[in-house]
């Protein structure tokens, strides 16, 4: 299972970790997307930002978060076939 992340620029707010940017990327399973939960967590804390269920076609995004933490994007493989998969100091841009 592989994060694909891209870093882009979204509106809106959430609490603490309020902001105008997004990151957005693609679950995939040995090059097939895949469907499956998703947690967004500022790295520092471990408090969880989002949570999101990527789409049939392996797309996330989590909306409205803050330019100013670093953040852990877990995805979960549905069936538990493989460990999380975590990818670590993401930084919106």
């Amino acid at each position: 299972m592989r994060i694909n992340n891209i870093l882009s620029v979204g509106s809106g707010s959430n609490q603490f970790f309020k902001g105008s940017k997004s990151i957005s990327g693609t679950i995939k399973e040995k090059s097939i997307p895949l469907s499956c939960s998703i947690l967004l967590c500022e790295r520092v804390s471990g408090n969880i930002v989002q949570r999101v269920r990527s789409e049939p076609n392996g797309t996330y995004k989590f909306t409205n978060i803050s330019e100013h933490f670093s953040y852990l994007v877990i995805a979960f493989h549905p069936e538990l076939k493989f460990n999380a998969v975590i990818q670590d100091n993401v930084v919106p841009k």
